[in-house]
This record gives structure tokens, sequence and C-alpha cells, in this order.
């Protein structure tokens, strides 16, 4: 009996580590044709560009997403500023999707295409916005 439980053990075990090595891997913050103009744009506006140089902690974090793109902080943050110690795992990617948003949308009309549209109703493009 003691063998039996100890071969139903390791089988359910070796399926266990079979799902987890299975699973998908958490996707990307942003696509990686994207990743540069973010950088790009976060690396300008934290430079004197930006007119951030005198700020520091919250403050200046808020002072870079306003720089980056004044209309997605103003949706994501309003008149609600990043605090001190705040935890930004909400707001943060809502303002990130938005700014890549606006990244493609420049890039499609640079392009002479029309720009890119939400899909409503669509969860994957209107997640956290209440789109409809």
């Amino acid at each position: 009996m003691p063998r039996l439980l100890a071969a139903v053990l390791a089988a359910c075990l070796a399926v266990a580590v079979a799902a987890v090595a299975a699973a998908p891997a958490r996707r990307p913050l942003a696509p990686p044709h994207l990743e540069p103009d973010w950088q790009q744009l976060r690396a300008r506006c934290e430079g004197l560009d930006g007119g951030c140089v005198d700020e520091s902690g919250a403050g200046l974090e808020n002072c870079i997403r306003r720089c980056m793109s004044p209309s997605c902080y103003s949706l994501s943050y309003g008149e609600d500023a990043l605090e001190e110690g705040e935890d930004d795992s909400l707001r943060g990617p809502r303002f990130r999707a938005c700014v890549l948003r606006e990244v493609r949308q420049a890039r499609a009309v640079a392009a002479g295409l029309p720009p890119p549209v939400r899909v409503p109703g669509y969860k994957r493009y209107n997640a956290g916005w209440g789109g409809s």
C-alpha cells in the first residue's frame, strides 16, 4: 500500500510540474516593436527636454508621465496624482497602454494609414477603460 501511495503522489507531482512548465509566460508590458518608442519617449522626458530635472520621487514620476502624454496622464490619474509609496499597479498599466495606443496611432498616421481604433466590447483593447 505505501508503494501505491508513493506512486500516486509521484504521478500527481509530475502532472503538476508539467502543468506549471506548460503555463503560458506572462505577457510583456509592451509589444516588442513599441518598447523602443516607450523608452525613447521616457528618456526624453527624464532629460532636460522634459523639464523634470528639479523633481524627485513621486513628483518626478508624475512629471515624466505628464510630459510623455498629458492626455493619457489626465485619463489615468486625473487630479489624483501618484503619491510617495503608492502602489501604481492599476493606474500605471492603464497609462502605459494609453501611451502605447497613442504611439501606434502616430505610427499609422505617419505611414499614411488610418489610425487603429478600439473595438467596442472587446476586453483586450478596452481593459480597464469601461469601454463598450
